[in-house]
């Protein structure tokens, strides 16, 4: 895999608890290195006991509503229950990601579809198409460059609605690309391929925050989470087994200081439980 540079040390706002209490408490500030001009990689690592559905479409919600352009690779999610499922996890964003992709600021590009689909409705699902890959069998170029031109796409659309009015928040200059599902590209990208195109959407802008989630189970991106993440938060079941009011344990582990608030710890453990009314994160009291 292709490493790419580390950050040093940086000064950082905090996350206005309204906006992004979820990802105070779980130590991922995204403004932390905002300024910095190289891309970012923040990875989700989840376990089967441990899914990770309720954090990616809470990071959706949160980056669409942050506000910042989004693009959303959906390779295991349909669009619709990301949205869906943001309305009731984004604390403080719930109509965050609905509200980007009426106004073209986040757009979602089918993995499974052929030609790559580019900018969904709310309403559609995965896999409108057959299955795409290059000639060799694998996603390759194709779909880095349908990725490419959704970008293209909603830093326009974001651009034109930016916040005008002082009370907004400030829109990030960064543009977020989330790449839902690495592991299930792995049949179509095996080994070095694989991470031949996570170096290629790496590498599309400076200003990119690419989070991407995979399987810690199944690890077909594990050497590349490991050579480039500058945080990764992992999602691990109970020892114990699931409880009424815990589902389960996040660790966030900061490698570099992209993500990472100033003072603040760089490994720290919460426990996290899903329901009907949201989810509520528990910040253990004793972290590294």
């Amino acid at each position: 895999a292709q490493a790419h540079p580390t950050r040093s040390s940086t000064t950082g706002a905090a996350h206005t608890p309204a906006r992004a209490g979820m990802f105070t408490e779980l130590n991922v500030a995204f403004d932390a290195d905002a300024g910095a001009a190289a891309p970012r990689v923040l990875a989700v690592v989840d376990h089967l006991d441990a899914p990770s559905s309720w954090l990616i479409a809470a990071l959706l919600g949160a980056r669409c509503d942050a506000p910042q352009a989004v693009v959303c690779v959906a390779v295991e999610r349909a669009p619709k229950e990301l949205v869906a499922l943001a309305r009731k996890v984004a604390k403080g964003a719930r109509d965050g990601a609905r509200r980007a992709v009426e106004r073209g600021a986040c757009a979602f590009v089918d993995a499974h579809a052929s030609p790559y689909g580019g900018a969904w409705s709310v309403g559609d699902g995965v896999g409108d198409g057959a299955v795409a890959a290059s000639a060799s069998g694998m996603p390759g170029r194709e779909l880095v460059d349908a990725i490419a031109r959704a970008v293209v796409d909603v830093q326009r659309a974001f651009r034109a609605s930016e916040p005008t009015e002082p009370t907004e928040p400030v829109a990030s200059s960064r543009t977020c690309v989330i790449i839902d599902g690495t592991d299930a590209l792995e049949p179509m990208a095996k080994g070095a391929a694989l991470e031949k195109f996570l170096d290629d959407v790496y590498a599309l802008d400076e200003a990119l925050d690419v989070i991407v989630c995979a399987h810690g189970d199944v690890g077909a991106a594990s050497a590349w989470i490991d050579d480039n993440a500058d945080c990764v938060i992992r999602l691990e079941p109970l020892k114990t087994g699931s409880a009424e009011d815990v589902h389960g344990a996040c660790e966030t582990t900061h490698k570099t200081n992209a993500f990472r608030a100033e003072g603040r710890a760089r490994r720290t453990r919460a426990r996290y439980a899903v329901s009907e009314l949201g989810v509520k994160i528990t910040v253990a009291p004793s972290s590294t």
